[in-house]
């Protein structure tokens, strides 16, 4: 069954991958989205690396995870593959209607067609969470990424 992300608000990290994953998204203009991985001296995970990529494009998808950098979903409008980019209130009434207008269809020939809509995405997806398996082994092996995430928990505790 096709699934749709109401991103309303902000999506950090893991929780914005998860909204990445379903087959529609919505985001709010005046959200931020990012992916703090960087700040913390480690590299993506739960398959953002792809995931990123394929909704906003190679490079802001870079940009946002080399830097650790957020924006605000504004910033989305005209360069990515987001479905709809909407004024925050008017998020989940949008995803509401898609959502009826959805469930209105043949639920057989629904599920057929996803499976042949995602096949690509959760090849890839299946890649890059083995790819960034790999890379969070190495990473987190690395002193200074250790002395990040002691740093980032410590100050979080004060």
């Amino acid at each position: 069954i096709p699934t749709i992300a109401a991103m309303a608000g902000h999506a950090v990290g893991g929780g914005l991958a998860l909204g990445l994953c379903c087959d529609i998204v919505l985001m709010g203009e005046e959200s931020s989205y990012g992916c703090s991985f960087m700040n913390m001296g480690f590299t993506p995970g739960m398959g953002t690396t792809k995931l990123l990529q394929v909704a906003v494009g190679d490079f802001i998808a870079a940009e946002m995870m080399f830097g650790g950098q957020f924006f605000r979903g504004r910033h989305f409008k005209g360069r990515s593959g987001i479905n709809y980019i909407l004024p925050r209130e008017k998020v989940v009434p949008k995803a509401m209607k898609l959502a009826q207008r959805i469930a209105e269809k043949p639920r057989a020939s629904l599920e057929l067609l996803k499976r042949n809509l995602s096949l690509g995405k959760r090849q890839a997806f299946e890649q890059s969470r083995t790819d960034e398996s790999f890379m969070h082994e190495i990473s987190f092996s690395f002193e200074e990424t250790k002395a990040l995430i002691e740093a980032h928990y410590h100050e979080a505790g004060d």
